[in-house]
């Protein structure tokens, strides 16, 4: 880390007086390396550059503009949390590929996925979990349920099953555990966060902003239009990566902020990762300028870009699967109220199944389950994965294309690539 790109304010000494500023890592490895103890969020805010002001209003337009069009948490049907659902898993996927974890759409689904999935999949299958931890403890608590033990709980839904994790699950850094933002050595790395007998302090103000109503109300009402909800999303986010708590895992957990400020300010959460995937050198540089040198506009830019591609991103996934089913139903025909008919509504939101997921979901012999899944596969809606004679799993392609295809993709295209191959 340059300690000449640094933000004057930034690059003093730290004092308990002042809050902030750069501290050498304690005797020992990284003595004479330099990190970065990041101001608090009120400091920041009074620290930071917003820029151009054209250039900030014509962001929030699109960030607010998206928020607007989501739906209201608590006018969410069923419809509604079950596409929640289904999109979460999209989302864990895409963040996870930024940390170098890979799965697949099809496996992440696998109703049985942390039993017999590899530890990648267990990964992102508990990065998944998460998200919906979030979604019914914050929605159910509210702003209660921000603190800490949110964070912590969510590290361990992703870590517990990583192999290639070092530390110990939802514990934060301590002791000699220094971290470093790009390079394979701390000698060529970007920035340096902030050391370790900070992050438990810094981590308290972190979750007590967010979870600060009075902050959430005033920028919603505009009473604060600095702190509207874009700008909160930009500014927890990168203050969150700054301290980097965590040994591993901090920028899957780090997203997971987001949802949280949506939740908490009354909205159906959107998820983000895709989009940042697809747009990735500009997202780190984003945060490098917010970071370094307490530039907030190229990471509130980017967050109104993410949120307003993201939500185009959604309505064309929700549209494709709420119209699929109709879709089946003229491709099968299948007599009316028929197993098979009645199986067609089950498959968006359980795209693999087994002939003992259909006898229990329709309440039906095991002969009729089998007719009607036979039926489907006849029919190239769902396919035969496992090549065995027993304990046969099958999936409903067109619903895995729909979720798993590269962001800004076309639905249909996702779909004849998948029916060529």
């Amino acid at each position: 880390m340059n300690r000449n790109e640094l933000h004057h304010a930034i690059n003093t000494a730290y004092s308990p007086e002042l809050g902030y500023g750069i501290e050498k890592g304690r005797p020992g490895k990284y003595k004479h390396v330099y990190f970065v103890v990041p101001p608090s969020i009120a400091d920041m805010i009074k620290l930071g550059n917003y820029g151009d002001y054209v250039r900030l209003a014509a962001a929030l337009t699109k960030g607010h503009r998206a928020m607007n069009a989501l739906r209201p948490i608590d006018e969410m049907d069923t419809v509604d949390k079950l596409m929640s659902r289904l999109l979460a898993r999209s989302e864990a996927l895409a963040s996870s590929r930024m940390e170098g974890t890979f799965s697949t759409i099809q496996e992440v689904l696998n109703p049985s996925a942390l039993i017999d999935a590899s530890p990648e999949t267990k990964s992102v299958v508990g990065y998944a979990h998460a998200l919906e931890t979030i979604f019914d403890r914050v929605s159910r608590q509210k702003h209660e349920a921000v603190d800490q033990k949110l964070f912590s709980d969510i590290h361990i839904e992703i870590a517990k099953h990583d192999k290639s994790f070092s530390g110990s699950p939802g514990e934060f850094r301590s002791q000699d555990s220094y971290v470093w933002i790009g390079g394979f050595r701390i000698e060529d790395s970007i920035y340096n966060p902030a050391p370790p007998q900070h992050v438990s302090w810094l981590m308290e103000n972190c979750t007590s902003w967010i979870s600060d109503r009075d902050v959430q109300e005033e920028g919603d009402a505009g009473i604060t239009p600095r702190l509207t909800l874009p700008i909160r999303m930009a500014i927890a986010h990168a203050h969150f990566e700054a301290i980097h708590p965590f040994s591993d895992g901090n920028g899957r957990v780090g997203r997971c902020i987001w949802p949280i400020q949506m939740i908490l300010s009354g909205y159906s959460p959107l998820y983000l990762s895709g989009y940042i995937e697809a747009e990735k050198t500009r997202y780190m540089a984003g945060l490098e300028a917010f970071q370094k040198q307490l530039d907030l506009l190229p990471m509130v830019e980017f967050i109104c870009d993410a949120m307003q591609d993201s939500l185009r991103e959604t309505l064309v996934s929700r549209k494709a699967l709420s119209e699929i089913s109709a879709r089946w139903k003229a491709k099968a025909a299948p007599r009316k109220n028929s197993a098979a008919e009645r199986l067609l509504e089950h498959l968006v939101g359980q795209p693999i199944i087994t002939v003992k997921d259909v006898m229990s979901m329709l309440s039906i012999s095991e002969p009729a389950a089998w007719r009607a899944v036979q039926q489907l596969e006849k029919a190239e809606i769902l396919e035969e994965t496992t090549g065995q004679q027993r304990d046969r799993r099958y999936s409903a392609f067109d619903v895995l294309s729909i979720l798993g295809r590269p962001f800004g993709s076309l639905v249909d295209e996702a779909i004849r690539t998948r029916n060529r191959t």
